[in-house]
């Protein structure tokens, strides 16, 4: 679940650079389906 810390700090900061990142994205995906 870091990852999801991670996604969630970078949400939280805008830290669209992070957000960018590919496996952020797959994270992001995979927690929603």
């Amino acid at each position: 679940m870091e990852l999801l810390t991670q996604l969630l700090q970078a949400l939280w900061a805008q830290d669209f650079e992070t957000l960018a990142n590919p496996s952020m994205i797959g994270m992001l995906y995979l927690s929603c389906l």
